[in-house]
């Protein structure tokens, strides 16, 4: 089980971000969403920013806690040279964990990669080789097999912990309590966390929490540090007025 999670996340998971077709050349899409729980101590606001095309795909969900909260995470992949990585970050802070992997294809874009993994499914299984990062140059590396093996892999996550500050594990967790990370847009970063830095056990109760697409907003985006174009911000203005929610 544990060797089948780490697959998901390093050769699956990154095609979960990459759910729409790319184009030839990077065009962004945006879409903001809310969150809402029963309690109302786990309501969110998110907006997904998406940039695909056939060289590189990324994808950035901007997060917003109730209590006020700051956080980004992101995934791409680099098709031509094959690296990729996913990222949690406090946006306020700088605190961070991040997942780089180098993926076994000789090819150099997306859909040659895509091909490439329908037509031979035993590169699921190959050794990828990882690296696991945090703010004061704090890394561990190795292959996908070493965890395999329950002592390292306990080992290692005991690292991957002690290289993060407690405060922002702890931001983790209450974020991976809250299901959050169960929902599609952050399925992968849910597996990620899982694996590497969170003890879970497979008894967790489901997500209660409901996301529905939200009407654009850009001073959101904003606060982020990522600002709307000219062009993304006609259509906000006019899905507000409209009441509408649609990609921006």
């Amino acid at each position: 089980m544990r060797r089948y999670i780490l697959v998901v996340v390093l050769v699956v998971g990154p095609f979960l971000f990459a759910q729409h077709d790319a184009a030839p050349y990077r065009r962004e899409v945006r879409q903001h969403f809310t969150v809402t729980s029963p309690s109302g101590i786990d309501d969110f606001l998110l907006t997904r920013v998406q940039s695909l095309s056939e060289a590189d795909d990324k994808t950035v969900v901007l997060i917003r806690t109730a209590s006020g909260a700051h956080f980004i995470a992101t995934h791409e992949w680099n098709y031509e040279t094959q690296l990729s990585y996913s990222e949690i970050r406090d946006e306020r802070s700088g605190d961070f964990l991040r997942l780089s992997v180098k993926y076994p294809y000789a090819t150099r874009t997306r859909s040659a990669t895509l091909d490439l993994a329908k037509k031979n499914p035993k590169l699921v299984s190959s050794d990828i080789p990882f690296e696991i990062s945090a703010p004061g140059n704090a890394r561990l590396s190795g292959i996908e097999s070493h965890w395999r093996d329950p002592a390292t892999a306990r080992e290692w996550r005991t690292r991957v912990r002690q290289m993060l500050s407690p405060a922002f594990l702890e931001d983790l967790e209450i974020l991976d309590s809250s299901g959050l990370f169960s929902d599609p847009m952050l399925s992968s970063l849910h597996q990620f966390l899982l694996q590497f830095a969170l003890y879970r056990t497979s008894c967790d109760a489901a997500s209660a929490l409901t996301v529905a697409p939200a009407t654009p907003d850009c001073s959101f985006d904003k606060e982020f540090g990522y600002g709307c174009s000219e062009e993304q911000l006609d259509r906000a203005k006019t899905a507000g007025e409209k009441k509408t929610p649609v990609r921006y």
